[in-house]
Formats: C-alpha cells, structure tokens, sequence
C-alpha cells in the first residue's frame, strides 16, 4: 500500500500493516462464528457484543482506552511501529531539501485557509488540514471524542477514512523546522461513524479499536516530514528522526496528496458510505 507520509497518513499505514479487520479480531480473540477469509469484508456481518447498547459516550471511551492499554495489543502493535521507524542513514541538511508546504498552499488560490491536501489511497483515503481549522459540522455522523485534542491550539488535523462512513480525525501540535513539520507528544483522537459505536458490526468495532489504540502509541514518537513536488503534480513527503536519519521504511511507497477545497471537506468525510 502507497501513501503520503505524515503524521496522520504514517498512522493509518501502520493500521493497514494488520490486514485490517481480520487482524483485530483476531489480536483480542472476540467472539466469532466464522472466519473473514476473503480480502472483501461485509462490513455489516457479526454484529460486536462487546460494547451494550445502553453504554454512554464515557463508558465507550473507557473501553477504547482500555484496550489500547492491554499487554496484547502492545505486543501486536508495537513491533511493527519499531520496524517502521527503524532508522535509516542520516541525511545532510535535510530540512532544507524540499519545499515549504505552507507557503505552498498559501500560494494557491484560496490559501492556507481554505484548501486542505487529499491523499486518495484506495484503501484508507486520508485528508491533511496543515493548519488545524476547526473540524467541519458533522451532523449526520455520531462523534466520540476519544482522546481531547487541543482546540484552538490545534496546528494540524488528518482525517483517514478507515471503513464505509468510519473517519478518524487527529489533532496535532507541531514544530517548524526549516521544510521540515516535525511531531512528538499528545495527539486528540475523534471518532466520526455514520452509526453509533453500540451499533456496529464486529469488524468495524476492532478496526476502529486496532487504529486508536496505535494512534495512542505511536503519539509520543518524535519524527518529521518534509513534502516534495511531486513530477505529475501535487505533492509526496519524506520521513525524518530529528537527527535527521532518513525513515526508508515510511517511504518504501507514496501516493500523491493533491490540494482539495476546504469547502469539500464535510461533503467527503460525511457522505462517505
């Protein structure tokens, strides 16, 4: 699977890295009739039983903070984070190589304010808001805000759209340095669904538990981005420590993110089915 690197598109491909569904599930060993042999999942299968239908938003979080903190889930997750991150030589002026991506964005029309960047991966499509604006009204989808991100503060949000209408939105601080955006410490986590949390099918719900509780161990990792010009347009980023050691794993494969209409954002994430 090919991708853009940044913070929020390096997290989702480290979800992907598990097979999806399948792989949750049987990570935590849920209940199940029948296994998911085919790489086509009926998300509507397996309805979960894990979450009650009477749960509040505050129980929900607690289950999903609960299971990011089991041993088992750190034993699935964290090597694959080690093998990502592993580094790579170490790569002079690197953040002078490639391009200031604000200013950038800043000089296409509408700017900084009103464009965002759009990572059309097939399989987890991924939208990059530079500069952290407020997350867009989603009143058709039920939101659980998993982890607080930091309001107004907010330097940047991804949005990674995991399954038919499932996004998570990240909330961001970063560091500037040179060309390069460079991330470490907390990250807010949102969960937007088309149905609420008690509603879905088993597969959806470990999915979505799989991704946070990667986001949540991947949040204190230090590394940087720097974006390129892509040949055929738009634009595709390196991966960084802040030594400068060169992420080769994160950079095996990229796609290109291209500029999209802020004004698009709500329409893409919730009409998402």
């Amino acid at each position: 699977m090919a991708r853009t690197v940044t913070l929020g598109t390096c997290i989702a491909a480290l979800c992907m890295a598990f097979s999806g569904p399948v792989a949750a599930q049987e990570a935590v060993e849920p209940p199940a009739e029948e296994s998911i042999e085919s790489e086509e999942v009926d998300w509507s299968d397996q309805q979960q039983t894990d979450i009650p239908g009477t749960a509040t938003d505050d129980q929900i979080i607690q289950f999903f903070t609960l299971f990011s903190s089991r041993d088992e889930i750190g034993a699935l997750v964290d090597p694959i984070i080690a093998e990502l991150m592993e580094p790579g030589p170490i790569v002079e002026n690197w953040t002078e190589t490639g391009v200031d991506i604000l200013a950038e964005i800043e000089g296409l029309e509408g700017g900084l304010a009103e464009t965002v960047l759009k990572d059309n991966d097939s399989e987890i499509p991924t939208i990059i808001d530079v500069v952290g604006e407020p997350s867009p009204e989603l009143t058709e989808m039920e939101s659980y805000t998993l982890r607080p991100g930091f309001d107004e503060l907010t330097q940047e949000r991804a949005y990674m759209g995991f399954a038919p209408g499932m996004w998570f939105e990240t909330a961001h601080q970063r560091e500037v340095r040179g060309n390069a955006l460079c991330y470490s410490g907390y990250v807010g986590i949102t969960l937007h669904s088309q149905r609420p949390v008690t509603e879905l099918s088993e597969a959806e719900l470990y999915s979505a538990l799989l991704l946070f509780a990667t986001v949540d161990r991947m949040s204190s990792l230090e590394f940087c981005v720097v974006y390129e010009v892509a040949d055929s347009g738009g634009y595709h980023t390196r991966g960084y420590l802040p030594d400068g050691s060169a992420l080769l794993q994160l950079d095996a494969d990229m796609t290109i993110a291209t500029p999209m209409p802020r004004a698009e954002l709500q329409a893409t994430i919730q009409d998402d089915r």
